[in-house]
């Protein structure tokens, strides 16, 4: 029997899309902090390091991928690849793309 949506944690899925949705508009939404092309280019700079360390984990993590906070029934540990780097590679995607977010990278 598989388990249902809130028991696998669904409810903190939706609210943290929730969230990262809210940062992810409020960049182009405002002024950007760094109003400047050294701004405009950190914050591209940025975006590309996130992307590459979320690309990175998804494709590390192959089947093991879930956006649930309890693990897939038949996961293995991952500890080669990104993993072996970075504990978590989303959380420094998320830091970065919402640190370009505030330096205005590709919102001008």
């Amino acid at each position: 029997m598989k388990d249902s949506f809130a028991a696998r944690g669904g409810c903190w899925v939706i609210g943290q899309s929730i969230v990262m949705i809210a940062v992810l508009a409020s960049g182009p939404l405002r002024k950007a902090d760094w109003n400047s092309r050294a701004g405009f280019w950190i914050g591209v700079c940025l975006i590309v390091a996130g992307a590459v360390f979320g690309i990175a984990g998804a494709w590390t993590l192959g089947r093991n991928r879930t956006p649930f906070p309890r693990p897939v029934a038949d996961a293995e540990l991952v500890e080669h690849g990104i993993y072996s780097v970075v504990r978590h590679p989303l959380y420094p995607k998320n830091s970065s793309w919402e640190r370009a977010g505030r330096s205005g990278g590709g919102f001008r």
